[in-house]
């Protein structure tokens, strides 16, 4: 093999010790390898080889500057930490300012209860009541507007960023 140039082709290096017991030889390639440092021959292995250049290559790690390149992508993580960001303060709202008008109402409802029932205390207890269900629906229209105008302007944001 060496007269004919291909001596060291497998990319293994013979030792001068014919009895090297980890050096074997591939039975479908006839080529020598190392069996402490591989499973096969150099030809045995191209193709493994191949998939994890394959693999290193495309699985690049996530980047802002990739969603440039990925508009669904950029679009949908956009909108996730958008409705993320709006849901806070519209929380904060339903648990305050929403919830203190109507618990304002409760309270005064509370304190008529405890009172003797006349004519008066009844007709204000009703009108009380009656006013419950509208300030829900301006607590939750409040609510949606928050959380839509918030979400609005951090969607702007993230496109102005990315």
């Amino acid at each position: 093999m060496r007269e004919m140039g291909m001596a060291g082709s497998s990319g293994v290096a013979m030792d001068e010790d014919p009895r090297n017991l980890n050096l074997v030889r591939c039975v479908q390639h006839g080529l020598y390898y190392d069996k402490t440092k591989a499973s096969g021959c150099r030809k045995c292995l191209s193709g493994a080889r191949e998939v994890a250049i394959k693999m290193t290559s495309e699985a690049a790690p996530f980047r802002v500057g990739d969603l440039r390149q990925k508009p669904a992508k950029r679009a949908f993580l956009g909108l996730l930490i958008s409705l993320v960001l709006g849901f806070l303060p519209a929380v904060y709202y339903c648990f305050g300012p929403g919830k203190e008008e109507i618990g304002k109402v409760r309270v005064e409802q509370e304190v008529m209860s405890r009172q003797p029932g006349t004519e008066e205390i009844l007709k204000r207890f009703d009108q009380l009541d009656a006013q419950v269900a509208p300030l829900h629906e301006k607590a939750s229209r409040n609510v949606a507007i928050v959380w839509v105008a918030v979400t609005s302007v951090c969607m702007l944001g993230w496109y102005k960023i990315t």
